[in-house]
């Protein structure tokens, strides 16, 4: 007897309908009898990870079924552990960080989380998630899964925070004597301070000398109670560092007093928050004699030593403080990092009022070039190797002590130097110049500062601010026939796709644009603006799938080009594409693009360095889209478009913020409206918001700002000079005239295209693809007016293109055919 095996006929059918549903380009479910248990999947997800909210995991699980028997009982669902990966399976159940407890699978499916507190994790450990059979203990036969725990950098650090390094503070005597009591201070890690307690961002430290006995109540309510208080300048700290010298008169001094020298927040007073640091001050038994040698034991502490004069008198026949200012200059260093010079002020009261004609409030201590003016330093105190503030509070009857620090950067080798001081907050007139004092460098001081590196530019051993290190990674080479521009690739010339590649480069003209593009197949990073110093970096992250070997970056503008070239990786884990040899190949449509506007505006140089500079101490802030980039502004990416004859208003989003002398200064631009009327006219339309020198506002939303002249314009924008209006004149509070000229601004517009083709090419399988197969890179395309997906068909269609129907049309015939006969051969 012949036997049939409907099981196998159906099998056999079943594979057959499968391939053809395949070749369709549709998902199969293969019958139920045929497929076999699915392999258990754990999967683990940081959902939060931080320092207020800990750490928290969510697990899910898939193919959770058929699952073993519990120890020592029936199945009752699973537990979910995390642990220290070092932490045994015969300890997890009590040693796990933290465990959940899955009744119920459904269809071996679950999901749990897991939450925990940060002081029950270590920095320095590894984690896993464990799951195995409810209700036990873990066995090689309950145990189902273990998972790591990957955090990203950004995760550990958010859990983990790098402690910040904390401010140190020294103290030494310089001198303990009859006139009083010398410190010489310095502080180190003073990087990242708090704002101060106004809420102001800080403007530099406050260093006091006080009697311990002293409360901060007691000194926030009055500075002139403790025997001496400097203010060092945010200006003056570098990298952290700064040092001062604190004067105390013996006459402020008490015999019987403990001392000790305070750092807080400048400007505001003494918090919780705002107190960096405190150090005793110690002195030998030698140098208290010698501050207090002919103390009565019965005199009251505090009083005048007789004998000596009484302070804030003239000492008989000396000339009076008020025409005897005297300045000394030391060089304290010169050498790569520049010139430091200590320079400490007597005399220094009864001091004249400032320019403004307001009553001082300090004076000004600048290192100059010899052959640079008074006018020249009062319109740009940033030209000016270096320019520190003495505040009032901290200059000692007269006296006063500072430290100048000119980056070599700064300095020229064939120059003489001198130092000036003049009366805050105000110009340098015959009234207010002071002082002005000579700097003598030996001629080993003058070659250690000349040798650092060329006159006026950045040493080559330093990174210029803002930019990446470029560390030992191949520097980029100048376009032949160039020498200007240097690009190099930060981390090393090998980055992985995925990853991040960073490309510094400088000695492009400052403020010109430059553009950068990755080759072969050109990719664009866009462009941006070279800072004051000619350097730029952009930064772009290597898509998946981009082709791996030898590319390179190439950055142009019109003081040169550089090229740096670097290597794709491909990523760990990745998989290889393999081309597919049926390619099928169309030309499709790219609409045209009108492109974005962009604006580049400085409002007024002279203005933004006055501001930045030591006398108006002030800040600019860019916000809201704006950035600042070098000498000039951006503003956020604008809206509307120009006709062909440029005509047209384009709008952009962005505030900049002035702010100096204390607040007493402080301005808004923001939203600025660009309208082109005519061929080559136009004006500039602002917000404007002012705190006027009077203590009054002036507001306005939309305030015809400047008139525009343009050298040309047309759809792609333009430059124009700004000539301030009348209007806006008022807007500005009346720091400027009418008429008065404004920083250049440019309109112009960024990925601007006409309509063109492109062939577009996909594989058998229905995947974009590059011509010869391999797997493409770049922008969705839209054709026609639709979308197209990555399987090649527009996005309205779901499911096979028209092409896919056949194979399956054929599969179902198949299929048909296959039934007959099994149903013929079992009749």
């Amino acid at each position: 007897m012949r036997h049939h095996h409907p099981n196998r006929w159906r099998r056999a059918a079943a594979g057959l309908a499968a391939l053809a549903l395949a070749a369709a380009g549709l998902a199969v479910t293969a019958p139920a009898y045929a497929a076999d248990a699915p392999a258990r999947q754990t999967t683990v997800d940081v959902t939060a990870a931080s320092q207020a909210d800990g750490l928290k995991l969510h697990v899910t699980g898939a193919g959770y079924t058929d699952l073993p028997p519990a120890v020592g009982g029936p199945t009752a669902g699973i537990y979910v552990a995390l642990r220290d990966v070092t932490v045994s399976d015969d300890d997890v159940q009590t040693e796990a960080v933290v465990t959940a407890y899955v009744p119920v699978i459904v269809g071996g499916a679950w999901t749990a989380d897991l939450q925990t507190s940060v002081d029950t994790l270590a920095a320095d450990a590894s984690y896993e998630v464990i799951v195995w059979v409810a209700h036990g203990y873990v066995t090689d036969a309950s145990k189902l899964a273990t998972q790591p725990v990957a955090l990203t950098d950004a995760q550990h650090e958010a859990l983990f925070p790098t402690p910040k390094p904390q401010p140190v503070t020294t103290v030494a005597v310089s001198s303990a004597d009859a006139e009083g009591l010398k410190l010489h201070v310095t502080g180190s890690g003073y990087t990242d301070l708090p704002k101060a307690s106004t809420g102001k961002d800080n403007a530099g430290v406050y260093v006091a000398l006080r009697d311990v006995t002293m409360t901060d109540e007691q000194l926030n309510a009055d500075t002139t109670a403790a025997p001496a208080v400097n203010y060092i300048w945010s200006g003056s700290i570098t990298d952290g560092a700064w040092s001062t010298d604190v004067v105390a008169p013996v006459a402020k001094l008490d015999a019987t007093a403990s001392y000790e020298v305070i750092v807080w927040v400048a400007h505001g007073t003494i918090t919780a928050d705002t107190l960096l640091d405190a150090k005793a001050v110690e002195l030998t038994d030698a140098q208290h004699e010698a501050l207090f040698p002919a103390t009565d034991p019965g005199t009251n502490p505090g009083e005048t030593d007789p004998g000596e004069t009484d302070p804030g008198e003239t000492d008989p026949g000396q000339t009076d403080p008020g025409q005897s200012w005297k300045t000394t200059v030391a060089v304290s260093s010169a050498d790569a990092d520049g010139l430091k010079l200590h320079v400490t002020g007597s005399g220094y009261t009864d001091l004249p009022k400032a320019s403004t004609g307001k009553d001082n409030a300090g004076v000004y201590v600048a290192l100059r070039d010899v052959t640079m003016t008074d006018e020249q330093l009062n319109a740009d105190t940033t030209a000016a190797p270096a320019v520190n503030y003495i505040w009032s509070g901290s200059i000692t009857d007269g006296a006063w002590a500072t430290d100048l620090v000119a980056p070599v950067a700064k300095l020229d080798a064939t120059a003489s130097y001198e130092v000036i001081v003049w009366v805050a907050h105000g110009t340098i007139t015959a009234d207010t110049l002071l002082d002005a004092k000579a700097v003598e460098l030996t001629d080993a001081q003058r070659k250690a500062l000349s040798s650092a590196t060329d006159p006026g530019e950045t040493d080559p051993g330093e990174t210029d601010p803002g930019t990446t290190d470029p560390g030992a990674t191949d520097p980029g080479t100048t376009e032949p026939g160039t020498t200007g521009p240097k690009a190099a690739i930060s981390g090393g010339s090998t980055v992985k796709t995925g990853g991040k590649l960073v490309v510094s480069a400088t000695g492009f003209a400052a403020g010109e644009r430059v553009s950068a593009a990755v080759h072969s197949d050109p990719v664009s990073l866009g462009s941006k603006t070279a800072s004051a110093t000619g350097a730029v970096s952009f930064t772009w992250t290597v898509p998946a799938g981009f082709a791996t070997g030898a590319h390179e970056v190439v950055l142009t503008a019109a003081s040169g080009t550089v090229r740096v070239p670097f290597t794709v990786a491909a990523a760990s884990g990745s998989k290889t594409l393999t081309p597919t040899a049926q390619v099928t190949c169309t030309t499709q449509t790219v609409p045209a693009t009108a492109g974005t506007p962009h604006l580049s505006w400085g409002v007024k140089s002279s203005f933004v360095s006055y501001i930045g500079g030591g006398i108006a101490n002030g800040s600019v802030t860019a916000s809201n889209g704006a950035a600042r980039s070098g000498s000039t502004f951006t503003w956020g990416s604008g809206t509307d478009t120009l006709a062909s004859s440029g005509q047209g208003t384009v709008s952009f989003p962005g505030s900049v913020h002035f702010t100096g002398h204390d607040g007493a200064l402080e301005t808004t631009l923001s939203n600025p409206r660009v309208q082109i009327t005519g061929a080559r006219t136009g004006v500039l339309v602002l917000a404007v918001n002012s705190k006027t020198l009077e203590g009054g506002t002036v507001s306005n939303s939309s305030i015809t700002f400047a008139n525009l002249q343009f050298s040309s314009a047309s759809a792609t924008g333009g430059t124009a000079s700004v000539t301030l209006t009348a209007a806006g004149a008022e807007a500005f509070a009346g720091f400027y005239s009418a008429g008065e000229s404004f920083d250049a601004l440019t309109v112009s517009f960024s990925g601007a295209r006409a309509a063109t083709t492109q062939k577009v090419c996909y594989d058998a399988d229905g995947n974009r693809v590059n011509a010869d197969g391999s797997a493409y890179v770049g922008p969705s395309l839209t054709a026609s007016g639709f979308a197209v997906n990555t399987g090649g068909a527009p996005v309205a269609e779901a499911g096979a293109g028209q092409w896919g129907w056949i194979p399956l049309v054929a599969g179902l015939l198949l299929l048909t055919v296959v039934i007959r006969r099994a149903t013929a051969a079992r009749r």
